[in-house]
Parts: structure tokens; C-alpha cells; sequence
């Protein structure tokens, strides 16, 4: 019988007194209640850190509230607060979503299950700002019907990916110094929950449970960015006859970050497999962010692209390829990365041990 996995429950907060109660009475009400609640709070200047205090005095698990000397920023503060845990499984916690009454229960039993696995993600019910349902999932790409182990290398990164599975609400980590706090060991500016995804798909396998265990609060003037990835079809519509030059601007700096990451992954010892998978999502992505403003011209790469696969094994097959042939294109003036850049990358990111073995980084801190 696999022994009890510790729970830390990793919540950051920023002015976020009007929804915090109710994300703290969501943890009381889980079936596993957590081993722990770490809390850190960025400077609010509501009432939210009297709101976490007053919940801290009469919670029935253990809770440990950091405070700020000044503000991280919503990515910093995640950092610091899952450096703090002390379990064997890391939570991360929005401030302002509603946990269902059995995600603890599910996603820790998962852990339990699959002792290679560093990471689980589930799925989430999007609800607007009075928990009202939209009809819709955080996910919406195909996915099997019921848990699923996924062997770590380029198939885990691609699920991970493709899928969009990079929301920190969504996952539960291991205690690993690899996905506490890549932060030293990895020059990223990519976001805590991001590279943690990749990082745990290249080196552990990973776990997808399908089913939706937080609902996940959308509304306007939240403090994490309400972009939908789980689109009506009004708004892919709108999507593709919007201005390209911004979604450029995004596809390249997401690309910029994504070549970093796989700079740095292969200098821990990531297998080749899943650098070059990583490097032809770089490529994949440039290519989006360069397309011509003419879809004439863009038929020939796009169908290349179809006939390879690579719209199959780096996007989202068939339909990323339509995308690419209808959306509006106009800009002035193309964002270029070239994957050339990666050797001074490699000179920036030398990260190694000092024996240059990784393999004290996959032992729990």
C-alpha cells in the first residue's frame, strides 16, 4: 500500500478580499483536507490579509501566512510561496476560485498511484464572478475519458503543450528542487506555472485527470490575465479577424522563452528527444508569428506544414492549419527570433551541479 502523500496547499493573494472566503471555506469543505495552507499575500491594500488572519484562527489544518517587505509581482509571489511548503505534494491556489469538495482527494490518490509521476493537472468548469457556469472547460482538447499516466519526454511535453495544461490552479507537483524552485537553476521569464509543466513533462511523467475540480472565476479586473483558452465560437471568430500584429508580438516572445527553456533543459540533462521537440515548437510558433499578410501566400507553408504532420505533432492538427489560412494578417513589421541565438543561451544557462550531475535535483527537498 503507497504511504500518504503530505499536502501543502501553496495560496498567493493580492487585493482579493472579495472572493478569498470563499476559496478558504473550499479547502475546509475538501474530503483530504490539506496538511497545510501557505499563504502569501503581495502588499494587498484591501482587507484580504484580515480576511486570510481571520481565517488562519479558526481553520482546522495548520496555516502559515508570509508577508511582504514589498511586491513580487503575481509570478514572484508563487514562487516564494511554493518554496515555503513543506509536504510531499504541492497545491498551487488562486485566490479567487472555488475548489470542488473531492480535488484534493483525486489528485493526491493519483500521486499515490503512480510514484514516477511528478505531476497531475486537472481540468476546470469556467465560471463567471458569481460562480454562475458558462457551459464551458478550461480544456477543451482531446483528452482520454479517464485518468491517464503519460510517459515523460516529447509526448508528455506535446500533451502538456497542445493542450494548454500550463494553469497553476489546475496542477499538484512533487516536492522536487527541480519544481519548487527552478528559479535557480533555470533564467526563464516565463511563467511559475509554465515552466514547471515542461519541466515536470521532461523529466517525470505526468497524470491528466479529465475531469474538471476547481471552478475557475473569470471576470474583469482579476489580478492573473483573462485571455480564454477555451473559446465560444463567437470568439474564435473574432479571434482570427483581429489585429495579428499583437498575437505576433505573444507568439514570439512565447517562442523567445520557449528556446530558453530548451537552452536549459538539455544543459540539466533533458533527453535529446524532448530539446528537439521543444525546438520545433520554437519553429512552429515563428512561423505563425511571421505569416504572410496574404493567404495565397500562405497556402503553399501551411499545406508543407499539414502534409508533414508538423501542424499534428506541434499544434493542434487540422484546425491550427485553418486558423492559419483565414486569420487576419496586417503588420508592419515582422517579430523575428532566429534559433541561432541559442549558443550564447547556452553560455547564459550553464546551471549544472559542480560534479555536472542533475540527479541530486530530482530528490525531494
Amino acid at each position: 500500500m503507497n504511504q500518504r502523500l503530505r499536502v501543502s496547499v501553496a495560496m498567493a493573494t493580492y487585493n482579493g478580499e472579495r472572493f478569498v472566503t470563499e476559496q478558504l471555506e473550499s479547502l475546509v469543505a475538501q474530503t483530504q483536507r490539506p496538511d497545510e495552507l501557505v499563504v502569501s499575500d503581495d502588499c494587498s491594500q484591501d482587507g484580504t490579509l484580515a480576511r486570510v488572519r481571520a481565517f488562519a484562527m479558526r481553520a482546522p489544518f495548520p496555516v502559515r501566512v508570509l508577508c511582504a517587505d514589498r511586491s513580487r509581482g503575481v509570478l514572484g509571489n508563487f514562487d516564494r510561496v511554493i518554496a515555503a511548503c513543506r509536504g510531499d505534494v504541492v497545491f498551487p491556489c488562486d485566490q479567487d476560485d472555488l475548489w470542488l469538495p473531492e480535488k484534493i482527494a483525486e489528485m493526491a490518490g493519483a500521486m499515490e498511484r503512480h510514484p514516477t509521476a511528478g505531476i497531475v493537472f486537472s481540468n476546470s468548469e469556467l465560471v463567471d464572478e458569481q460562480l454562475c457556469p458558462t457551459g464551458r472547460k478550461l480544456y477543451t482538447r482531446k483528452l482520454r475519458r479517464s485518468e491517464h499516466l503519460y510517459p515523460h519526454g516529447p509526448e508528455a511535453v506535446r500533451i502538456v503543450l497542445a493542450s494548454g495544461m500550463v494553469f497553476g490552479h489546475t496542477m499538484a507537483f512533487r516536492s522536487l528542487p527541480l519544481l519548487v524552485r527552478p528559479a535557480a537553476l533555470l533564467t526563464t521569464r516565463s511563467a511559475y506555472d509554465v515552466v514547471r509543466a515542461i519541466i515536470a513533462a521532461s523529466f517525470f511523467d505526468i497524470i491528466v485527470i479529465p475531469r474538471s475540480l476547481t471552478k475557475y472565476r473569470r471576470y474583469t479586473g482579476q489580478v492573473t490575465p483573462s485571455y480564454d483558452v477555451s473559446p465560444s465560437q463567437t470568439e474564435r471568430v473574432r479571434r482570427l479577424l483581429s489585429d495579428h500584429r499583437q498575437q505576433s508580438a505573444t507568439a514570439s516572445r512565447f517562442a523567445r522563452n520557449l528556446l530558453e527553456i530548451s537552452t536549459q533543459l538539455e544543459a540539466l540533462g533533458a533527453g535529446p528527444d524532448v530539446v528537439s521537440f521543444l525546438r520545433g515548437k520554437v519553429r512552429m510558433v515563428l512561423q505563425e508569428a511571421a505569416l504572410p499578410a496574404s493567404r495565397l501566400r500562405r497556402f503553399l507553408p501551411v499545406a508543407a506544414n499539414l502534409v508533414s504532420g508538423r501542424y499534428h505533432l506541434y499544434a493542434n492538427g487540422s484546425s491550427t492549419a485553418l486558423r492559419h489560412l483565414l486569420m487576419v494578417v496586417r503588420r508592419s513589421s515582422p517579430h523575428r527570433l532566429s534559433l541561432h541565438g541559442e549558443r550564447s543561451m547556452r553560455r547564459a544557462s550553464s546551471h549544472r551541479a559542480p560534479d555536472g550531475s542533475a540527479s541530486d535535483l530530482f530528490e525531494r527537498s
